[in-house]
């Protein structure tokens, strides 16, 4: 009882962000008064500056706007430090390579880089958030429609003859910590208790306008009171069977996966927006344990669409594309219930042709460097029989430009050896198999014919004579013309 009236206490004594204006200057901090007064603070802004930069300028006042209107009990702090005096350690320490840059620090610590809007609207938006109370308190029905109006939340129903201590013990401190990030209530009405979870505990509870029929509104963990366990429960349940995959958490949506790309706007269009997202929902629940499936609104994915060939965003209709370790799927026709199962159907027994983004080859493919392209790369690279070595490039960067009369060169000193010499350009093409990283370009590749699914990634120097020298020290054969050292033999020599 007292463990859970300490609790309470400490969430209906925390002080709302903004209640009253309270004029209060806007602190430049140095590299000797920084730990300390960031240390001060649940949240703490601070904007790294320097004092002749144009954009700081203008966006000073609106961070002193934001100083102005914070009281001395709030749990948040606004401050600046000057790069270029003072604060040059910290600006440093912190990697502020441009200004203004704003980071973030919770209870002293840094928390992460903000990334919103820079408007006093945005910034006070944000700080309410992450800095205000939570869990909130769900004292009625419709307090918690509030909540789960826009998005989906995880409540906490506890009541004063709580036995399971620890499990909320272990709830509010995952509420706090994700302040800003998971939206979470707290109730202690007895009614909303013996409603929604008898036994006290933490109940998901699914955003408004994504109910459905075919999946329940409400989950309750099972778990075990442990802070790992309920965040991996909280994961699991966020998206449903059918999540709405967005720019932010598209990284939450793991292959193999479906998505069904439309005009996907629960605010304006719900109706819509909910009847296509229920035939997909109607056969996930069958395919649930072989495929992961979403919607995504299809103006927030061009990429996407470039991915499978699309040349412009198709309108007025829906679009279903599917990723495998297989490859790449598109869906043909409309999005209709008994159109999609047919689909999978056939995706899940491997009898749908996956599809490749490619260039077009070349009609000649006979010079000294040979062109590969996404159809050509099985041909080229891996069913060769020999040794290849290949550059991946681009044809929009400027060093890939400069770096092709030398590997033309080296394609030249490789004529009647065992080895040749590639180049296959990224943009145009799909990507690669997935023992293939393309980073930066140009990116080197040596497949020796030996083990042609583990091609060796080249980080050596880039003249003429360093890629000759590592061709040689690495063919499967040795070279007919330059010997293991890189130096031309002697019968190369004489016909020289």
């Amino acid at each position: 009882m007292a463990y859970f009236l300490r609790f309470v206490a400490i969430w209906s004594t925390a002080v709302l962000f903004f209640p009253v204006k309270c004029s209060a200057e806007l602190q430049e901090l140095t590299d000797d008064t920084f730990n300390d007064e960031v240390a001060r603070k649940e949240i703490t802004l601070v904007m790294f500056m320097a004092p002749w930069c144009g954009h700081c300028q203008k966006l000073h006042p609106v961070i002193q706007e934001v100083a102005d209107n914070l009281t001395d009990h709030q749990s948040a702090g606004v401050y600046t430090v000057d790069c270029t005096s003072v604060g040059q350690k910290k600006c440093h320490y912190f990697s502020v390579s441009g200004y203004p840059t704003l980071k973030l620090f919770k209870r002293g610590h840094f928390w992460k880089d903000y990334d919103g809007g820079r408007t006093f609207e945005d910034i006070v938006s944000f700080l309410t958030d992450v800095s205000g109370p939570r869990p909130e308190m769900v004292a009625d029905e419709e307090s918690l429609e509030r909540l789960v109006k826009d998005s989906v939340a995880y409540v906490g129903f506890f009541g004063e003859d709580t036995n399971d201590s620890r499990l909320m013990e272990v709830f509010m401190s995952i509420a706090d910590e994700f302040r800003g990030q998971i939206k979470t209530g707290l109730s202690t009405d007895d009614e909303m208790i013996k409603r929604h979870c008898p036994q006290n505990g933490v109940v998901f509870v699914r955003m408004k306008a994504m109910r459905s029929k075919y999946e329940p509104n409400e989950i309750v963990y099972e778990g075990k009171p442990k802070r790992s366990a309920l965040l991996e429960w909280m994961q699991q349940v966020k998206h449903g069977l059918v999540g709405v995959r967005t720019p932010g958490n598209q990284h939450e949506f793991k292959k193999p996966l479906i998505v069904a790309y439309y005009d996907v706007d629960f605010e304006y269009d719900a109706k819509t927006t909910k009847k296509l997202r229920n035939r997909v929902l109607q056969v996930a629940k069958r395919f649930k344990d072989n495929f992961n499936f979403a919607v995504s609104q299809k103006f927030d994915f061009p990429n996407d669409f470039f991915q499978f060939g699309f040349t412009s965003l198709p309108m007025g209709k829906a679009v279903v594309l599917a990723t495998t370790a297989a490859g790449k799927f598109r869906m043909e026709g409309k999005l209709e219930v008994g159109n999609l199962e047919d689909f999978i159907v056939k995706l899940k027994k491997g009898k749908l042709t996956p599809f490749v983004r490619s260039a077009k080859a070349p009609e000649r493919n006979d010079g000294v460097v040979k062109i590969v392209t996404a159809n050509t790369f099985k041909e080229l690279v891996v069913d060769s029989g020999r040794d290849s070595f290949l550059m991946l490039y681009s044809a929009k960067c400027s060093r890939s430009q400069m770096i092709q009369p030398v590997w033309r060169s080296v394609g030249k000193t490789m004529v009647g050896e065992d080895v040749d010499i590639l180049m296959m350009e990224v943009l145009s093409n799909d990507r690669l198999p997935e023992y293939v990283l393309v980073g930066q370009v140009p990116t080197f590749y040596w497949v020796p014919k030996t083990n042609k699914t583990n091609p060796v990634f080249y980080s050596g120097e880039q003249e003429l004579s360093d890629f000759v020298r590592y061709i040689a020290e690495n063919a499967s054969d040795e070279l007919k013309s330059i010997n293991r050292e890189g130096k031309r033999t002697k019968s190369a020599k004489d016909e020289l």
